[in-house]
């Protein structure tokens, strides 16, 4: 469905929404929502599910919710701590209704299926926007300090004081990197333009943006044309200066999809030829065993060869 020219596009509309809260902090609500074309959507902690979770009690893919006819279900992916519904954990691999209202728990999150009105289109924000903005207002778990991105600045000019760096605190603020003195993170550097660089963060992560600067930037050694997205190691060069991005979201969340669980951790291999048990197996047997089946071997190769030599005999005569 669309709106008339001029109004405002419904090209997806929101078929169904969760809200998504964490139990340390339940004022905080995230907002999740799927069009009808979505048929799958999978709630878990590693890249990729369409739900991220970030934290550790979550499995990998912990379970999905399948559109089945007009309704939804929810199914539990064999998790390791489970997925509970009013209260009463699921079976796994067995679907269970959703209905409006119900509130889904999982390790430490809690996702309520909430009413859609009418002609709503679906949010904007993607899965690991919500994820990165979870672990930045919620979860606590990076430490003070290193709760926001930042750029350090890694090398100066020989002989140049190094140490500075910019905390990129405020969501959708513009920093400003340069020689001036209203900058944000000041450069004292003659190869360092007034106004050279500008950093931006969202929910996303954060980008940066030469400013027209004489020098330019690079970004790992490479030439940064319009707006760069930055991650956490990457070294941006300002002329003679070099600053660190570094970025403990983006660290929590890829350590978050490293964490071994017990579904994962587990499996042994199963040996398709058992070792034999008893007496037999000892390796004094073994080696003894060995030897024999070499000997037997030999002695039938050594008859098969002397009877394919009798009937070669046999056949010269006969045709002479």
């Amino acid at each position: 469905m669309k709106a008339a020219p001029g109004g405002p596009r419904y090209d997806a509309l929101v078929a169904l929404r969760l809200l998504v809260s964490v139990d340390s902090d339940p004022s905080r609500v995230f907002r999740y929502d799927f069009d009808a074309d979505r048929s799958q959507i999978l709630l878990g902690r590693r890249g990729g599910v369409d739900v991220l979770l970030p934290h550790a009690a979550v499995s990998l893919v912990h379970a999905r919710i399948e559109r089945r006819g007009d309704g939804y279900v929810l199914i539990d992916d064999r998790s390791t701590n489970g997925t509970f519904v009013g209260g009463a954990r699921l079976d796994p691999d067995r679907p269970h209704p959703l209905a409006q209202g119900d509130v889904i728990a999982i390790g430490e999150f809690r996702l309520e299926v909430a009413a859609v009105e009418g002609d709503e289109p679906a949010a904007g924000e993607s899965s690991v926007s919500i994820a990165r903005r979870m672990v930045a207002e919620v979860l606590g778990v990076l430490g003070p300090g290193a709760e926001h991105p930042a750029l350090t600045v890694a090398m100066l000019a020989p002989g140049s004081p190094g140490g500075l760096q910019l905390a990129i605190a405020e969501v959708g603020r513009a920093y400003t990197v340069g020689r001036a003195p209203g900058c944000d993170l000041v450069l004292d550097e003659p190869t360092v333009a007034p106004e050279h660089l500008r950093v931006r963060r969202d929910y996303r992560g954060v980008t940066a943006q030469d400013l027209g600067s004489p020098y330019g930037l690079y970004v790992n050694d490479r030439y940064a044309a319009g707006e760069k997205g930055l991650r956490d190691g990457d070294v941006l060069t300002v002329g003679k200066v070099q600053l660190r991005f570094t970025d403990p979201a983006e660290v929590y969340l890829r350590r978050l999809e490293q964490v071994p669980t017990p579904e994962h951790a587990g499996h042994t291999t199963v040996a398709t030829h058992l070792p034999p048990v008893g007496p037999w197996s000892s390796p004094r047997w073994r080696a003894w065993a060995s030897k024999r089946r070499h000997g037997e071997g030999v002695v039938i190769g050594a008859a098969v060869a002397v009877a394919v030599a009798a009937v070669a005999g046999l056949l010269y005569l006969w045709l002479a």
